[in-house]
C-alpha cells in the first residue's frame, strides 16, 4: 500500500465497532428496565382506578361490588369474573378482590411482570 492512500485501518474500525456495541447494549438496558416499570405503574394506577369505583360503588348502594376472588381482568387470557361499568382495566392488567369483610383488599399485576402490587382499604396503602 502506498502511504498516501486514504482510509480507516482495521484497528479503528474494530475500535468504533466495540463503543457502539457498548452504547447498544447500555440502551438496551436501560429501555427494558423502562418498560418494567412502565407495566408496574400501569397495574398501580389500575389498582387505585379500581378502589375509586369500589368506593363510590360502596357510598351508593352500602356494599362493594363483587366478592373475594372475583377477577377483573385486561388480559385476554384471564377471562373475567366480574365486570365494572365504571372501571376497565388496561390491557394485560388483572385486579383480583381478595378480602370483603373484614377488610376491603385487593390486589393488582401485569401479565408476566410477577409483581403484585396489594391495597388494604382500612390503612389506604398501595404496596408491592
Amino acid at each position: 500500500m502506498d502511504k498516501n492512500d486514504k482510509g480507516f485501518t482495521l484497528i479503528e474500525l474494530v475500535v468504533v465497532i466495540t463503543i457502539i456495541a457498548i452504547l447498544v447494549a447500555i440502551a438496551v438496558g436501560i429501555l427494558s428496565n423502562s418498560r418494567r416499570m412502565a407495566q408496574e405503574v400501569t397495574a398501580k394506577h389500575d389498582l387505585k382506578k379500581f378502589v375509586q369505583a369500589e368506593d363510590a360503588y360502596y357510598l351508593e348502594y352500602g356494599s362493594y361490588n363483587g366478592v373475594a376472588g372475583d377477577i377483573i381482568s385486561g388480559d385476554p387470557d384471564v377471562p373475567p369474573t366480574i365486570s365494572f361499568q365504571a372501571f376497565k382495566p388496561s390491557p394485560q392488567v388483572v385486579i383480583t378482590i381478595n378480602a370483603i369483610d373484614p377488610v376491603f383488599t385487593a390486589s393488582a399485576t401485569y401479565a408476566g411482570t410477577g409483581i403484585v402490587w396489594q391495597y388494604r382499604h382500612d390503612t389506604g396503602e398501595i404496596t408491592k
